[in-house]
């Protein structure tokens, strides 16, 4: 049987940039749990792609990450910037995604559209 990677171990060298690998759990309401393993220097966005995998969610816009009651809110950061903590937990957090256009009249009047879908044209608004 192999011996599991010690932390000093996990720590590599590619391409000049240090990893620094770190085990979270994602859970969701349902109360499934879901170990991942990813750098800790790595982008928010790379984690929202791996629980959209792992929990068959269709897009990151139907998805909110929260880590200590905290909305992970910004895609560029990186895990570790964004607050998380090894063996934290994430709690996910599903949304009914709508998308929406606001039209701005020349009176400076917001009218705010929400039954469109990424074909919708101009004509039909």
């Amino acid at each position: 049987a192999k011996k599991p990677a010690t932390k000093k171990e996990e720590l590599m060298l590619i391409g000049g940039a240090e990893l620094e690998m770190m085990t979270l759990i994602v859970s969701n309401v349902a109360g499934k749990k879901v170990p991942v393993r990813i750098d800790g220097n790595a982008k928010v966005s790379a984690l929202k792609a791996i629980v959209r995998e792992a929990f068959e969610v269709k897009s990151s816009e139907e998805m909110r990450l929260f880590s200590s009651g905290k909305l992970i809110t910004d895609d560029a950061k990186s895990i570790r910037d964004s607050g998380v903590k090894e063996m934290g937990t994430i709690q996910l957090l599903l949304t009914k995604y709508k998308p929406s256009v606001t039209i701005l009249t020349l009176e400076g009047f917001g009218i705010l559209l929400t039954d469109v879908t990424g074909s919708t044209t101009i004509e039909e608004i």
